[in-house]
């Protein structure tokens, strides 16, 4: 166990790291996108888009049907989906680098000397 008690401290600053700075980021975003200003240019786009929807244009596409931004309905309204889902992933894919790492340069389980 001793072994794995950097790795595990590098993994908690890793992750408190990465969750504060999400926090920032999602308050940064819901003061930048829930403004009237911001609600305005989004009326104004999801407008645009029924237009590109009615096929008066080279590319069709689907009309937007949310009221608000994209952004601002997941870091508002699905805010632990994703602090989950990034922990998770992120979790997955350090471990997986720790063991490799470990792996390379650990000494345990390899051949015996002399066999090659």
């Amino acid at each position: 166990m001793r072994g794995w008690l950097p790795w595990l401290i590098l993994y908690a600053v890793l992750m408190g790291a990465l969750i504060a700075g999400l926090f920032q980021a999602r308050q940064l975003v819901l003061a930048s996108l829930d403004t009237p200003a911001a609600l305005e240019d989004w009326q104004q786009w999801k407008s645009e888009t029924e237009k590109a929807a009615e096929g008066k244009g080279p590319i069709k596409r689907k009309a937007v049907r949310a009221t608000e931004p994209a952004l601002l309905i997941m870091l508002r309204d699905r805010f632990t989906a994703v602090v989950v889902g990034l922990s998770v992933f992120t979790s997955l894919l350090y471990f997986f680098g720790v063991i490799v790492i470990r792996g390379m340069f650990g000494t345990r389980g390899g051949l015996p000397s002399g066999e090659a």
